[in-house]
């Protein structure tokens, strides 16, 4: 999602607060969509961050550390020119828009004291930033436009800045309850609720006009020819609690989370998300990295598990392809028979056959032995044309036996890709990936990379480990972690866990010390952790095998992941989302 008016008009009051009064100290251009400026404010030490990133778009504090370009680009050089040392009088939002205004005090190119307009526009696409002379001429932006971009609005040093079209929305210092009715009537009576209420107050982005609607009890996608003056009220009350927020500062932003991931944020509580866990931030700032921080790793996660999927679907489209040449081989032993048939009928006629191009024999393989012609080479004696259709039959059945086997090695290693295809499904950090990784390199599906000198620096995987009702269980949640779960961590005494005929986790219950044998409620608990993290996770009664460590083996040379075991019994789990995840909180291990 992206900042709206009203979480604009928020974010500016953070900002006024934090830094109002401070004196810009340093200026970086860390990349083409981005600057830094470091501001001494109040007695401490403040760093902006501004990105025209579509993806990011925001101004806001921030902690993170970036590295600049040794030579600086174009728009630093005429910020640190004009505006490096200068003293931040105001901030403000411009109109409702998405826009911040910084007015600066400055010195001129003569050392005359002057001013200057700091701009933030941050509108996805069309988002920039820009510095602005007392005269109201662009010095400078750090995005160009020209006139074969945009007619209306260019950015070029030297021309005059010109506001985005006016949108003939009500401002809500504006706003009344005739002039809201009067509009969602002009705006047509088809016309949903949203898109009126979208058109009518400036600074409405689509998630504040969904949550005016909510809080109003009235339905999104109600036409306007069903709402009633007590909706209007509503609706009119609604705006009027908005805008005494933004008058008493009285913001409660807000981040919105589903699991572990945020997805939705506000400069106050959702109610459209009241199902969700809500986390209430300091002020808007805080709210803005806290979002684009995490957005930012779930997109770098993201590009790292697409590029290891990439990997196994080549790998696997590789595999479908030789296997099917395989199949074509083994089939071809079908046809081939018919060279062993021709041998056997010119050898049983053989006292009757003369060289030449084709034999007369009787077909004995047929009711009736009928007369058949087989086409033979005229150069060879009908004893070395039998000889070449037994020769032909034999290579035939030769290859597809050898197909027959490496069809058989083509199947298991496509199984096996589809199990690490599986683990990237499930994988939920970083540390997960680098096992799969590493998983494919070892198996020379992936180049290797450079390893550790120092062993201390070596990966070793990272399962999850809980402690539940007492008991340790770890779970692996890709082949590597599954080897490291059975194999280092799994002693003879422990119970394993594994979903029958099913790719997916290697889980591992340890023993209460003390105590022998293991609840049936922890088994259930562990077999239903064991269902979720395989491929059969939204089915019900997923059969979960489960049986002592000791009688779990790996086979000598097989792929990790793979053993075999013994003496099992059968649990059969439904995964529950909720129940998965209020186990999965149970990370809290007792220091013993």
């Amino acid at each position: 999602m992206s900042l709206d008016g009203i979480a604009m008009h928020a974010l500016a009051h953070s900002l006024e607060d934090a830094i109002n009064g401070g004196r810009i100290d340093k200026i970086a251009q860390p990349n083409a969509t981005s600057i830094t400026m470091n501001i001494r404010a109040n007695g401490t030490n403040h760093k902006l961050y501004a990105t025209i990133n579509p993806q990011s778009a925001r101004v806001s504090l921030t902690n993170q550390q970036f590295n600049s370009p040794l030579t600086p680009p174009q728009f630093c050089m005429v910020l640190r020119k004009h505006i490096q040392g200068a003293i931040i009088e105001s901030i403000e939002q411009v109109d409702w828009e998405r826009m911040i205004a910084f007015s600066l005090r400055g010195r001129n190119e003569i050392g005359e004291q002057t001013t200057f307009t700091l701009l933030f526009e941050m509108m996805g696409k069309n988002s920039n930033v820009m510095l602005i002379d007392d005269k109201n001429t662009i010095l400078d932006a750090i995005k160009r436009v020209g006139a074969n971009t945009n007619n209306y609005r260019q950015f070029q040093p030297g021309i005059p800045y010109h506001m985005p079209p006016a949108q003939n929305k009500i401002p809500l210092e504006k706003l009344t309850e005739a002039a809201l009715t009067e509009s969602f009537i002009n705006a047509g009576l088809q016309k949903t609720a949203s898109k009126a209420l979208l058109s009518t107050i400036a600074g409405f982005g689509p998630q504040t006009v969904t949550e005016v609607l909510v809080r109003s009890n009235i339905a999104p996608d109600t036409r306007v020819e069903y709402l009633g003056e007590i909706d209007y009220t509503r609706l009119f009350q609604q705006c009027q609690a908005i805008l005494a927020m933004s008058e008493k500062r009285t913001w409660a932003p807000t981040l919105v989370y589903e699991d572990q991931d945020i997805f939705a944020f506000a400069p106050f509580a959702l109610k459209q998300y009241d199902t969700f866990r809500q986390e209430h931030c300091d002020n808007m700032t805080v709210l803005l990295e806290a979002f684009y921080e995490t957005k930012e790793q779930q997109e770098i996660f993201q590009q790292k598990r697409t590029s290891l999927e990439r990997i196994v679907r080549r790998e696997k489209e590789r595999c479908e392809k030789k296997l099917q040449l395989q199949i074509e081989k083994i089939d071809e032993l079908e046809y081939a028979d018919d060279y062993r048939i021709r041998g056997e009928l010119i050898t049983a006629n053989l006292y009757r056959i003369k060289q030449g191009p084709t034999a007369e024999v009787e077909n004995f393989y047929k009711e009736g032995a009928p007369l058949e012609i087989i086409e033979m080479n005229p150069s060879k004696t009908p004893n070395e044309n039998a000889q070449a259709f037994f020769k032909k039959y034999n290579k035939a059945k030769i290859s597809a036996e050898k197909a027959s086997l490496q069809a058989e090695k083509t199947s298991d290693e496509l199984n096996y890709l589809s199990t690490i295809e599986d683990s990237l499904e499930q994988a939920q950090n970083d540390n997960d990936l680098l096992d799969i990784r590493l998983e494919l390199e070892e198996n020379g599906y992936a180049k290797r990379r450079a390893q550790p000198r120092n062993k201390k620096n070596i990966h070793a995987p990272s399962p999850t480990h809980l402690y539940i009702d007492g008991y340790h269980i770890y779970i692996g949640k890709n082949n590597h972690q599954n080897d490291y779960v059975t194999l280092k961590i799994g002693r003879n005494a422990d119970l394993w866990l594994h979903t029958k005929d099913i790719h997916g986790s290697h889980v591992i219950i340890k023993p209460q010390r003390g105590y022998e044998g293991f609840a049936p409620e922890i088994i259930e608990k562990a077999a239903m952790l064991a269902a979720w993290f395989s491929k059969a996770r939204f089915s019900a009664k997923v059969p979960v095998d489960y049986t002592l460590r000791k009688n779990v083996h790996k086979p000598s040379g097989a792929k990790p992941g793979m053993v075999i075991y013994t003496d099992q019994q059968t649990y059969f789990a439904t995964p529950d989302a909720q129940t998965v995840n209020e186990l999965l909180s149970h990370t809290e291990v007792p220091t013993e």
